[in-house]
């Protein structure tokens, strides 16, 4: 496992303690600092000269690997797909502990040498440049073109630089900048130029529900539930798994929403609060679960980590979701269709799956203290189900026999049905509510309290005994279970014929900027 993760090192181009502890966090959470300390005895690396002779604190020593052979022979054994993973957790987590986003984050490092007093950041962003050239030639194809353009013209100067001195910074910003460890990210502009030209247009019908009472007391008549229909679009692109097969993915808008049920929705749970202001990135979602056709052509690409079975499902269909998978399957299949495409394909974190299903953001509210935007997005956006009040079996899949405030019985099917059988939410996803659960990234927590407010996975440092969140109800789920707001969850190695997933994109703002 050292082995490992010196590889998954290899592709970082600077090296320090909090970026060691992020990489095994991300990608070997069983490891263990054991293997960090073998890998530090391992002559593999050397403390850069300029921090080591600054600092004391070894959280702000910043490494490197004792020549680019030794990064060669390391890499030669890592996936392409993880080396790419390595530099999107790292740029997220510079962004975070800069206090930016990550396009102003981009636009910091993009900014160009203006003269004498930018010179030590210039050199700083062109050495990180320079190993990440490496790094992406090393992988070959399309990698080693993008990076012949990480090659910015080095900045003449008789004085040799050091870029960790002249920063400028705090004492706190100074630990910030030893684990910045990213290349100037508009190098990868043309990536997002290239998805944006393809985008397509989705039409899809949407529904909303609306509870009516046909006489002035609900004892004399039961309410009458109205479902109104609509035709509307969204935009996306279409991602080609085989000349037949495609993996149709919408666009995400970013903003921000309240995350969780209030006390006053019925038969909420308090593992949903406490609610909580959540900003989200742009992102680009499934349209509809991973259906079984999608998942036998998936399997079929090249293995990262684990065997995939081929066609586990108990309901069989070609547009039925795949069941009977578990997290790690999940995980598994998002890697492989990673390493064939290109592109990031993950689970969803458990706030992006809930922001995708309302469908909604709170930047429309019309005021900025916290409490009151609360309660004008529990009276305004806050409700059980994108499409209203409450649901019927004419709009999803799930256990028909029971109701949701006073909303009406229905049909139980007892399987699954193919994917966008129903109305879809306002954003054009299908099957946000029932059919099957959906896995998420997160390990499961009791509640909300200490939860990330930036849209980003709640991820344990040690996950080998934690759970993985479940979220959106099944086809046997009793409608209270289907809500937007509902969290279940199961061991990582669960497996049933009512679980499946959905995959999201990471635009390529969140690998290299846009």
């Amino acid at each position: 496992m050292a082995r490992e993760l010196a590889s998954l090192l290899a592709a970082a181009p600077v090296i320090t303690l909090p970026i060691v502890r992020l990489v095994q966090r991300a990608m070997l959470p069983r490891s263990s600092a054991v293997q960090v300390a073998e890998v530090f005895m391992s002559g593999l690396l050397k403390a850069n000269r300029k921090t080591a002779s600054k600092n004391e604190n070894p959280e702000r020593l910043a490494y490197q690997l004792v020549d680019e052979e030794a990064r060669s022979l390391l890499l030669e054994d890592l996936p392409t797909i993880d080396g790419v993973i390595v530099i999107e957790k790292v740029s997220n987590y510079v962004a975070k502990q800069l206090g930016k986003t990550l396009e102003e984050f981009s636009v910091l490092l993009r900014t160009p040498a203006t003269g004498d007093e930018t010179f030590a950041e210039t050199q700083f962003l062109q050495a990180f440049a320079k190993v990440t050239a490496s790094v992406l030639r090393s992988f070959g194809g399309e990698l080693a073109a993008i990076a012949d353009q990480l090659a910015p013209s080095p900045v003449e100067s008789t004085v040799e630089p050091d870029p960790w001195a002249t920063l400028a910074l705090t004492e706190r910003e100074y630990e910030v900048a030893e684990i910045v460890s990213f290349p100037p990210l508009q190098d990868f502009e043309y990536e997002v130029v290239e998805i944006e030209a393809v985008l397509e247009r989705f039409e899809f019908e949407a529904a909303t529900v609306d509870i009516r009472l046909i006489f002035p007391s609900k004892l004399l008549e039961p309410l009458n539930v109205q479902i109104e229909r609509r035709q509307a679009a969204s935009w996306g692109y279409s991602e080609p798994l085989s000349d037949e097969v495609n993996l149709d993915m919408v666009a995400i808008p970013a903003g921000r929403f309240q995350m969780g049920a209030p006390e006053s929705e019925p038969e909420s749970l308090s593992r949903e609060r406490p609610q909580h202001e959540v900003a989200v990135q742009r992102f680009y979602c499934g349209r509809y679960p991973i259906t079984q056709a999608q998942w036998r052509i998936v399997v079929g690409y090249q293995k990262v980590e684990r065997e995939l079975r081929a066609d586990p499902s108990g309901f069989k269909g070609d547009e039925r979701p795949v069941e009977n998978v578990s997290w790690e399957d999940a995980v598994e299949f998002c890697k492989r269709l990673s390493q064939q495409t290109g592109r990031i394909y993950r689970l969803p974190s458990e706030a992006e799956w809930e922001y995708a299903c309302r469908a909604v953001v709170s930047d429309q509210l019309s005021v900025n203290s916290e409490q009151l935007r609360l309660e004008e997005w529990n009276e305004r956006f806050c409700q059980p189900f994108h499409f209203g009040e409450t649901i019927t079996t004419d709009l999803a899949n799930y256990d028909g026999n029971y109701t949701y405030n006073d909303g009406p019985k229905g049909e139980y099917r007892e399987e699954t049905t193919g994917v966008g059988q129903f109305p879809a939410n306002a954003w054009g996803l299908h099957d946000m509510h029932g059919n099957v659960d959906e896995w998420c990234e997160d390990d499961y927590h009791d509640s909300y309290k200490g939860a990330p407010t930036d849209g980003t996975a709640w991820v344990e440092s040690d996950r080998s005994e934690t759970r993985r969140v479940l979220r959106g109800g099944s086809w046997c789920s009793y409608p209270r279970n289907c809500r937007s707001a509902v969290r279940d969850f199961n061991t990582r190695d669960y497996f049933f014929n009512s679980v499946g997933f959905r995959v999201v994109c990471d635009p390529p703002r969140t690998l290299l900027g846009s």
